[in-house]
């Protein structure tokens, strides 16, 4: 297996077993995480994600399953608030949560990330970098500055200018925390798919919110969707679906080459295996090349994971094409 690929695939999948359309039983879907994590393709594998109403149900897994030094890394998905003005209350209870299962089971256990939703009601710069900078203090009190959140908009009519809100409010946010307390960056959580056709958001609205987080130097994660590396016409979904390659690849080529709009909505369009040379020297599209060291970097700073409900659909599509061994 080639190295551009290797570091496009590290630890991309971040596991939502819980979620639909899968919608594990929660034995299930800790067994089938831990299962995948003793398996050949371990090293795709990312985080677990646990509802944050869900996590005292992980203690009784630690320890038959992670042994210390091998903890279990979560991705806490938090409560939406059900209006600005009880989030701060609602994410404070979420983040109690995740702390006590940490001072419980801290060798077994790791916080690895927070995923949040952004009220609909909120979609001018100011009123999200005000909702971010509470959280933001949130984080701090109870020692989790330095652990990434990602916030996910609702995805309306007016995508340019939510996505313009969003990315708005948490760069200014990031600049403020890293010049007070140097905490972990905000990141951006983009849905990709869902159980209905009308989930699947267009290229033209995919690539603005990539490009316009790869400019401000916004992370990035993604959600649902994603099952299939490529894109293509999928009969169970009822519409064109998204690839997970497409969208990575994408958003690399903006973190690393400064692509624009039309070009990212060019890589996330194709559905030709061939047009993604990946070579031990790094990943070529067209004319564009990023060297290993780039893609490495990229999926640390740009493109960081997607969550997937499945973890055998993208392995077992990337062994079909030959990119696995």
């Amino acid at each position: 297996m080639n190295e551009s690929l290797k570091a496009l695939l590290r630890h991309v999948v971040d596991y939502a077993g819980l979620f639909p359309p899968a919608l594990l039983d929660f034995d299930a879907a800790v067994r089938d995480y831990a299962r995948h994590r003793a398996g050949p393709h371990a090293w795709m594998l990312g985080r677990f994600i646990c509802p944050s109403a869900r996590l005292p149900d992980l203690e009784t897994y630690l320890e038959p399953l992670f042994a210390e030094g091998r903890a279990l890394p979560v991705s806490v998905l938090c409560r939406a608030p059900a209006q600005p003005a009880t989030a701060a209350m609602t994410l404070d209870e979420d983040v109690r949560a995740a702390r006590a299962l940490l001072d419980r089971h801290g060798p077994r256990v790791s916080i690895e990330l927070f995923e949040l939703k952004i009220p609909a009601c909120l979609t001018h710069v100011e009123e999200v970098r005000q909702l971010l900078s509470a959280a933001a203090t949130v984080f701090h009190t109870h020692g989790f500055a330095r652990v990434p959140a990602f916030w996910e908009p609702l995805n309306g009519d007016d995508w340019r200018e939510t996505h313009s809100a969003v990315v708005g409010g948490i760069d200014a946010v990031n600049a403020a925390r890293k010049a007070a307390d140097g905490g972990a960056a905000f990141g951006f959580k983009i849905r990709c798919g869902g159980v209905e056709p009308s989930a699947f958001p267009p290229v033209e609205q995919l690539a603005c919110g990539i490009v316009s987080a790869a400019r401000a130097g916004v992370p990035l994660k993604f959600t649902a969707g994603l099952h299939h590396p490529l894109r293509h016409d999928n009969k169970a979904a009822g519409c064109t679906v998204h690839g997970f390659v497409n969208v990575f690849t994408a958003a690399i080529l903006a973190g690393t080459c400064g692509i624009d709009e039309s070009a990212a909505s060019e890589v996330l369009a194709a559905r030709d295996a061939g047009a993604f040379r990946f070579r031990d020297d790094g990943l070529r599209w067209g004319d564009l090349h990023a060297t290993v060291d780039q893609i490495a970097s990229a999926r640390r700073s740009v493109a960081t994971a997607f969550g997937s409900c499945s973890f055998d659909e993208p392995r077992d599509d990337l062994l079909a094409l030959g990119w696995l061994p």
